[in-house]
């Protein structure tokens, strides 16, 4: 069964230089702030992270004060089972009801039950309501 919450995710765009993700990962850590999900990507000479953290607060101002270029948005995190035809099943859902998904990421342990995806939907909450009714 498939749970749905809301949260916040922070998206830091910042010049593409080795150790940027370094510097976030231990300026967090250094905090007792943990990453729960991550994608990255690069546009020509720009990085781009998207973070869900498990201090939002937290982490969006220490990141400001490492003067990264920050950014932030309503995000729905998925909670669901690490089986074949899960993520299938909830996409279905989604696309049945007529949202647009804007993107998804996350990852998983192949010796785990559950992971979460984090999704950026054009309805967030009728996402909520449709997984969570």
């Amino acid at each position: 069964m498939e749970r749905a919450k809301e949260s916040r995710e922070i998206l830091v765009s910042t010049e593409n230089k080795i150790g940027v993700l370094h510097n976030i990962a231990r300026v967090l850590s250094a905090a007792g702030i943990n990453i729960l999900a991550i994608s990255g990507y690069i546009i020509e000479t720009q990085a781009f992270l998207r973070l869900v953290v498990s201090d939002y607060e937290g982490a969006y101002q220490i990141l400001q004060k490492e003067n990264y270029r920050i950014e932030s948005k309503n995000v729905i995190i998925v909670e669901l089972e690490n089986k074949v035809g899960v993520l299938e099943n909830i996409t279905g859902k989604i696309e049945e009801s007529g949202i647009d998904l804007k993107y998804i990421y996350g990852s998983v342990s192949a010796d785990v039950a559950k992971t979460i995806i984090v999704i950026s939907t054009s309805n967030n909450n009728a996402v909520l309501n449709l997984f969570n009714n």
